[in-house]
């Protein structure tokens, strides 16, 4: 189930970045298929520890690159989604920065193809 995939993927990069100065990971939907499949069914209402992802889910906070690129932000945590440190997929991946990390998920070998960033 991709709501799953994604919310487990929100869940390893805050385990990774556990005990470190990292302020929370948001994860950043490109995809409009990626993002229906999320949010088919709406929030998983039985869920209490992903309740604030899950409100997220029926809300997303929402950016733009190039203008028309739309990504929807969610953090597992429930807080408000920061701005991309990105303005264009091809300054990904972000690696080596002292505050900042962003790794695209890719469906293929192209920048083109980005479904989704976890920064």
């Amino acid at each position: 189930e991709p709501r799953a995939l994604i919310r487990d993927l929100l869940h390893a990069a805050y385990r990774i970045l556990e005990g470190s100065k990292a302020n929370g990971s948001t994860v950043y939907v490109a995809d409009p298929w990626l993002w229906r499949a999320m949010t088919d069914g709406g929030a998983n209402e039985n869920s209490t520890v992903y309740s604030d992802y899950n409100a997220q889910l029926l809300n997303p906070s929402v950016f733009y690159i190039n203008g028309k690129v739309a990504l929807r932000a969610v953090r597992r945590d429930g807080l408000k989604p920061e701005a991309p440190r990105f303005t264009e997929f091809n300054q990904l991946p972000i690696l080596g920065s002292a505050s900042v990390m962003a790794l695209p998920l890719l469906a293929g070998s192209t920048r083109n193809s980005v479904l989704a960033v976890l920064q």
